[in-house]
Parts: C-alpha cells; sequence; structure tokens
C-alpha cells in the first residue's frame, strides 16, 4: 500500500531543478511513474514528496535531423514506436520500443523515466550505449551538460544525475550509409535477463566497425572490445556463413570478458551473452543498409586490418 504523498506540477524544467535541489532526499521526479511508483507500494522507497513532469512541454519534444534523433525525456514508448519519423530515421529503435514491456507500461512509461531510474534491466540503455547517444541534463542553476550514455548510469538503480539535476533530452545519431542496428534479448517475466545491442557498419562487404553493448546480465551496459576487435575487418559473408566460427568467436569473446551481475546464474547469463551477441551480430548483417554494402570491393580478400575505433 501506498503511503501518503503530495504531488508537486512545476510550470518549467527550471522550476522543476529548483525543486528538485530544494527537496533533495524528499523528493522523486516522475513522467510516467511505471517503475518509482511500483517501488513505493512494495516498500523500496518512500518520497512524501512527487515531482508530475508530465506537463512540461520542453520535455516532450521529438525531433529528427539529418545527424541525429532528438528525444524529450518524457516521450512515452508508445509513442516512440508508433513515430513515423522514428521508423523512418531509426527502424531498429521502434522494434525495440514495440516490446519493451507491455502495453500498458509502454503507454505511460517514458525513455527518460527508464534511463534515470537506473533500471538494470533495461533496453533502451543498451541500446543507447551502443549507438553512442549522448543525454542532456538540465542544472538547478540552468546549465547543462550532454553525458556519453555508457557514463550514465554508475551501478544499479544508480546515475550521475546530481542533486536538483535532470535528464531532459536524449540525442541519438542516425546511421551513416552502410551502418545497420539490431537488438536482441532473451526476456524472464517481462524484463530482459540478457540484452545485446550491435552497431555494425559495412563497406564493399568488410565490416569497418562494430559497436557492441550487452546489458541485463550485466551490473549496467558496457561495450565489449574484444567482441569489436574481432568483428572489425571480417567480411560481412563470412560471418554470416553457418560454418563460419569467427561469428561464434566474437559471442564467447563477449561472454568472457563481461561482469555479470552479482546473484545471478553466471554460466547461464554468459551462455545467454553469447547467443545474443551472435544473433544481435547476424541480425544487423542481414539488415537492408548493411546487405546494400556488402558487395565486395577487392577480389579474394575475406579481412582487412582492424580500423581505428
Amino acid at each position: 500500500m501506498l503511503a501518503d504523498f503530495t504531488i508537486l506540477r512545476p510550470g518549467s524544467v527550471a522550476e522543476a531543478c529548483r525543486l528538485l535541489q530544494e527537496h533533495d532526499g524528499e523528493v522523486a521526479a516522475y513522467a510516467g511513474g511505471t517503475e518509482l511508483l511500483l517501488a513505493m507500494k512494495l516498500g523500496f522507497a518512500d518520497y512524501p514528496l512527487l515531482l508530475d513532469l508530465k506537463g512540461l512541454p520542453e520535455l516532450g519534444s521529438l525531433a529528427v535531423t539529418p545527424q541525429e534523433v532528438r528525444i524529450g525525456a518524457a516521450v512515452t514508448h508508445r509513442r516512440l514506436e508508433r513515430s513515423p519519423e522514428i521508423a523512418a530515421a531509426l527502424p531498429s529503435l521502434v522494434a525495440l520500443e514495440r516490446r519493451v514491456a507491455n502495453p500498458r507500461v509502454r503507454a505511460i512509461g517514458t525513455i527518460g523515466g527508464n534511463l534515470a531510474f537506473g533500471e538494470p534491466h533495461s533496453d533502451p540503455a543498451t541500446y543507447l550505449v551502443a549507438t553512442g547517444a549522448r543525454l542532456v541534463c538540465q542544472r538547478a542553476d540552468g546549465t547543462r551538460r550532454t553525458v556519453p550514455a555508457a557514463e550514465f548510469l554508475t551501478g544499479p538503480f544508480e546515475t550521475i544525475l546530481e542533486p536538483g539535476e535532470l535528464l531532459v533530452e536524449v540525442w541519438i545519431p542516425r546511421p551513416a550509409a552502410g551502418a545497420a542496428i539490431a537488438h536482441q534479448r532473451m526476456v524472464l517475466t517481462e524484463r530482459p535477463a540478457a540484452a545485446v545491442t550491435a552497431a555494425v557498419t559495412v563497406d564493399g562487404g568488410l565490416v569497418t566497425a562494430a559497436r557492441i553493448a550487452v546489458g541485463a546480465a550485466t551490473p549496467v551496459p558496457i561495450r565489449v572490445p574484444a567482441t569489436e576487435e574481432l568483428l572489425a575487418g571480417a567480411a560481412a559473408e563470412g560471418l554470416l556463413d553457418p560454418a563460419g566460427d569467427l561469428l561464434p568467436r566474437a559471442g564467447t569473446a563477449a561472454a568472457e570478458t563481461v561482469t555479470i551481475e552479482s546473484g545471478a546464474d553466471v554460466t547461464y547469463r554468459r551462455q545467454l551473452v553469447a547467443v545474443l551477441v551472435r544473433r544481435a551480430v547476424h541480425d544487423a548483417l542481414r539488415a537492408p543498409a548493411a546487405v546494400a554494402s556488402s558487395r565486395p570491393s577487392r577480389g579474394g580478400l575475406t579481412r582487412a586490418p582492424a580500423p581505428m575505433m
């Protein structure tokens, strides 16, 4: 049962930041509230004040530019999965959002709330780390800072947000020519037990860059350089060959190098990571953008020197 609380409704992001700073330790911000209210109901959190951000138009923006997609922190998962602009610019994000939790959560839950709550079993966080996204945060004094998604989460339910600071926007770079993104996960009770996002660039039949992020099974989403190095320079056709060993080796490298979440079945989670890395890379290489760049440009060459990352 929920304890009594008072709802504060700021008129601007600046006022919201000021209230967060003034009532530090006694107030929590929310937009959808799907995670926060559940935690309070179960007795895992207790706040006498809740800061309602749903009415702030500054946090509900959604824009697609030639360089990136900009998503306000209070944009719901449902809006993202149904946006034709997002579908055209980042179809992989739409595919991911369609599988977040359940229809009720997607209807009211927000991307900013998912991130700011620090949920360790998060599909969006893993995706944002792999895609090189940046998160915009505003302080109580009005200044803003832009943080790489890979640095935002510091541990389960922990972020870099300071007292009086609010996550206001998510910036995701649009994939370059020949780049494709795929997300894979294994779900237990509507939450991923392991998740992997593969962002792969193909040129002339060769993988010229790879960014692989593992989350949910790990305390925070992380990239796996060992796997990225194995993939960089490899022939796309070779990686897709069922008889080849490079893609299985890439999955094994990820499984062996990541730190598995405390208390989890380590052996099982490592096996999940290995399988999901293989599936995510395979799906990325089969995506239209990668397929269109998969014609070998150098006769007989099956592997090129790995580029600098």
